[in-house]
């Protein structure tokens, strides 16, 4: 019976690891509740949501944070027209927050808040 099986071997860079990687994209993106834009709402201002955000990239990056699990840019509608934007997971929020220059006495509350509520 065994001998009437056909096996498929798949190898990395075959045409099949796209569409695995499009789910996995996918998947990951599902795990991103949070806009980067949402902060512009709470008073951080567009340069320094851009620099927040990049550095916050960088972070992931040295610590060998697997950075599309945590941050996906997108293009999003506000009111303004479609602006460049970035999906981020729980992690990448609070990695973009506490590079956040605090502006506002709220913006610096969330970055205490968020440390806070971690165990070390």
């Amino acid at each position: 019976m065994l001998s009437d099986m056909q096996m498929q071997v798949y190898h990395m860079g075959s045409d099949h690891q796209e569409p695995f990687e499009a789910f996995v994209q996918q998947l990951y993106s599902s795990q991103m509740p949070h806009l980067a834009s949402d902060l512009l709402e709470k008073g951080v201002s567009p340069g320094e949501l851009v620099k927040a955000v990049r550095k916050a990239v960088r972070v992931a990056k040295l610590a060998e944070e697997p950075v599309r699990k945590h941050f996906q840019f997108v293009y999003t509608q506000s009111k303004n027209g479609l602006i460049n934007d970035c999906k981020l997971s729980g992690f990448g929020l609070g990695l973009v927050l506490i590079n956040i220059e605090p502006s506002t006495k709220k913006l610096a509350r969330w970055q205490v808040n968020l440390l806070q509520n971690q165990s070390y």
